[in-house]
């Protein structure tokens, strides 16, 4: 039986109706807070609105770059598996990395030959383990974690610096070499896509503007495709 069967079966459009749910219910509720303290903060309606307007907007860029990669994950995923991740979580680097480390540790490519049942499991289960942790970090250690951040920055500034960005740079050196291990071809569109996200980022710093750098990933992601495709049809 195809994993995608699994996949998108009812039970899976039930769990993600689920979830989608609660998070609509939490979006009312910090709304419907947020109304209340208004007049605390002394904002009128028009601020209301207006912050209401420059959150919608600035919420569009983030939004087109799950989507791009959403797209992607569809055809491996299934439909409600990719809603559940990318669309409530919306850490696409973290869901690529956790799929990648997963299906890589199973011995087998993610959404290639020998992508069953059985690595689909892993794979999901993965992803939504290491969400689960960051949520249970978050519901009950953020004040602890907070205090103790406070005073280790307090000790040594840098250490809350180096730590986490040492951790993310093996993560994705070791994703990164994987991919340019697949060949000449696989080393151009490596370039391609890592030249894309470093214009971008650039750009981004340059004119100040943060949207470009919550499209890089997805933008990268299309550059790369767009390489592949031209290496392709050139025979490569």
């Amino acid at each position: 039986m195809d994993y995608l069967e699994y996949a998108n079966s009812p039970a899976m459009w039930v769990f993600a109706a689920a979830i989608f749910a609660v998070v609509i219910v939490q979006a009312v509720i910090f709304y419907r807070y947020a109304k209340s303290v208004s007049a605390e903060a002394e904002l009128t309606s028009g601020d209301q609105r207006r912050a209401l307007r420059i959150g919608a907007v600035s919420a569009i860029g983030p939004s087109i770059a799950v989507a791009i990669v959403a797209i992607g994950l569809l055809p491996v995923f299934g439909t409600p598996a990719t809603l559940m991740r990318i669309g409530m979580v919306g850490s696409v680097p973290y869901e690529l990395a956790a799929a990648n480390i997963a299906s890589q540790s199973i011995g087998v490519e993610l959404g290639g030959p020998g992508f069953d049942g059985t690595a689909f499991a892993a794979v999901f289960f993965t992803m939504a383990l290491g969400a689960g942790v960051w949520m249970a970090v978050v519901l009950f250690g953020a004040k602890s974690m907070g205090t103790l951040s406070t005073k280790v920055r307090a000790w040594k500034p840098w250490v809350m610096n180096v730590v986490p960005g040492a951790a993310l740079i093996g993560a994705f050196s070791y994703l990164t070499m994987s991919q340019a291990s697949g060949g000449f071809v696989s080393v151009l569109v490596l370039l391609g896509s890592g030249a894309a996200m470093a214009l971008l980022l650039l750009a981004a710093k340059r004119w100040g503007k943060g949207w470009i750098r919550e499209w890089a990933l997805g933008l990268s992601m299309v550059t790369g495709l767009v390489v592949a495709m031209v290496l392709q049809t050139n025979g490569m």
